[in-house]
């Protein structure tokens, strides 16, 4: 039987993590400490899955019902709604600040502190670490950010002044 506005507002938190069944996938996942999320199963590629659609209230039955059927959609049409999300996320992340556009500004706000040998040698660092940053390097699941690895191994390369290595 599907979910009522009155049956969402009205589920109290048990002991236990409890779950509100609606329709063709979609639940109220309810904690023990009271938040309420909405979640969707569904199989992609002969293996099940679990979207995250929002948390209740911010997100209403009629929100969460809509946002599945946008899910449903992409997986008749061949598309995992999850690897959707992450690629959305990748490219918005891709689109924003990059270290060479922070490392610039910054070192544009902190030029008149430095004499010009210092803004010469601090440029160049910033340089020579923005090479070593592009292109990204991809993850196994073809996201293209470096992460916490990638940077330690790039930067294990970098020779620093006074024989100073960075230390992972």
């Amino acid at each position: 039987m599907a979910l009522t506005d009155i049956a969402v507002k009205n589920a109290k938190p048990g002991p236990k993590t409890t779950r509100l069944r609606d329709e063709r996938g979609l639940y109220l996942e309810i904690s023990p400490k009271g938040g309420k999320w909405w979640r969707l199963r569904y199989t992609f590629g002969g293996k099940a899955n679990m979207l995250s659609l929002g948390v209740y209230p911010d997100i209403s039955l009629k929100e969460a019902r809509d946002r599945r059927d946008e899910a449903r959609k992409l997986i008749a049409n061949g598309i995992d709604p999850s690897a959707a999300r992450k690629a959305g996320k990748v490219q918005t992340a891709s689109e924003g600040e990059t270290f060479e556009i922070v490392a610039r500004e910054w070192h544009f706000k902190t030029l008149p502190k430095w004499t010009a040998s210092t803004a010469e040698t601090i440029i160049t660092r910033l340089v020579s670490l923005t090479a070593l940053m592009e292109p990204p390097m991809s993850a196994p699941n073809g996201a293209t950010w470096i992460g916490v690895s990638g940077l330690r191994t790039r930067f294990k390369s970098i020779r620093f002044p006074l024989h100073r290595q960075l230390s992972f």
